[in-house]
């Protein structure tokens, strides 16, 4: 096998590869790499495969979802997910997470993939105020039941005996306060479930405007002639035209004045033969003005 600064190169064999199976679990790229003779690069990347096929296995994935799974573990926000979220959290996280990146068919900008990662978030506290809330409502139903209970045994309120009011109250008290805080999950679900939809609409809305110049750019020469054939289409295009050359003008205009910069020194934006010729014009009129 050829060699490079004393390392190996080329494809690994069965057996380097059995030998970093077994390693792989306890120790590092450096370690692996030293006792293959391999470099540190090759062994990760090798690693990083095995992972993949490890994941196939164990979780059924595709290849593809294998993939996405070790590049969301490769991103910079991957650190914060963990500590923000248990196991369960966590692996839903990464199951929602790959089918949005899969529906954007990997071609994802930064933009998209922050709305991604929010969207994955807000999924799971919409998750976490509904099993609260079950456990809530769960709570509720046993204190009611406890209730009606103490009613058939002892009686309708007030009581005689100063346990029997102390319990009664401390379940009546016990029961106020759960409905209150039902009362604040249900909110909170309401303004989650705005918040998703927000970023849902952004979304979509950025993956249109993506598609939209995608498809304008598949478009040939003789298909955009025939798309101003259409008198609303020319209209329109002229209107937008017109505007664009007014606010340049205008903009031109304002840039042709002199400006006082941060260093308070004070001059032309723009300096071309027509802001000078303007200048000059203006030098000569205050001239004879004196």
């Amino acid at each position: 096998m050829a060699k490079q600064s004393g390392l190996k190169i080329g494809k690994f064999s069965k057996e380097e590869l059995r030998i970093l199976a077994n390693m792989a679990p306890i120790c590092s790229d450096k370690d692996i790499a030293k006792k293959l003779n391999r470099s540190v690069e090759a062994v990760r990347k090798n690693r990083e495969v095995l992972f993949a096929k490890k994941t196939v296995a164990e979780n059924k994935e595709t290849e593809t979802d294998a993939e996405l799974r070790i590049l969301l573990q490769s991103r910079y926000y991957w650190g914060t997910i963990k500590k923000q979220f248990h196991d369960d959290e966590r692996e839903f996280f990464v199951s929602l997470w790959i089918s949005l990146f899969k529906q954007f068919n990997k071609d994802v900008t930064q933009t998209e993939e922050d709305q991604i990662v929010d969207y994955c978030r807000l999924e799971i506290l919409k998750n976490r105020n509904a099993e609260e809330q079950g456990r809530v409502v769960q709570r509720c139903r046993e204190i009611e039941r406890l209730i009606e209970m103490f009613h058939q045994q002892v009686g309708q309120p007030p009581y005689k005996d100063k346990d029997d009011n102390d319990e009664y109250n401390r379940l009546h008290d016990e029961l106020t306060g759960l409905r209150t805080s039902s009362s604040f999950k249900t909110d909170e679900m309401k303004k989650l479930l705005e918040k998703q939809e927000s970023l849902r609409s952004a979304m979509r809305a950025s993956r249109s405007d993506r598609i939209k110049v995608v498809t304008d750019v598949k478009k040939s020469f003789h298909e955009w002639v025939l798309s101003y054939l259409d008198d609303e289409r020319r209209t329109q295009e002229g209107k937008l035209l017109a505007m664009v050359q007014k606010a340049t003008e205008k903009e031109r205009e304002r840039l042709s004045e002199y400006h006082t910069f941060s260093d308070k020194t004070v001059d032309l934006v723009i300096i071309n033969e027509r802001t000078m010729n303007a200048t000059r014009e203006d030098q000569t009129l205050e001239r004879s003005k004196e």
